[in-house]
């Protein structure tokens, strides 16, 4: 795409109409939704799964996971916060979310 293709488009994406959530036709996104295979309680369901294994998480990893993805803290900002080096906070990062993979995958099979 040329330059002159990539300017009209951002100055049509900026014309563009937002809809604040509460307003959102509801039917759509709920369609969207049911045709992903994605229904209200196999959400919900899923949600429950994975904060059942976020609690088993030892504490250092949940902590990392609640600064890294709730508080949206970067590696080295959690790093100073827990006093440990940013190499510790990756290391912990992966070995939690490895561990969630792990159980999830684990009770999608023995659901099956």
């Amino acid at each position: 795409m040329d330059r002159h293709n990539c300017r009209t488009c951002t100055e049509e994406l900026k014309q563009l109409q937002t809809v604040p959530l509460e307003e959102a036709d509801v039917a759509i996104v709920d369609t969207a939704l049911l045709s992903a295979g994605v229904t209200p309680d196999s959400f919900d369901f899923e949600e429950q799964r994975l904060a059942e294994a976020f609690r088993e998480l030892p504490l250092m990893r949940r902590r990392i996971l609640e600064m890294l993805f709730v508080e949206e803290l970067t590696p080295s900002e959690i790093a100073a916060n827990l006093h440990c080096s940013v190499q510790h906070v990756y290391n912990q990062r992966s070995l939690a979310i490895k561990r969630l993979r792990e159980r999830l995958i684990k009770e999608r099979k023995n659901d099956r």
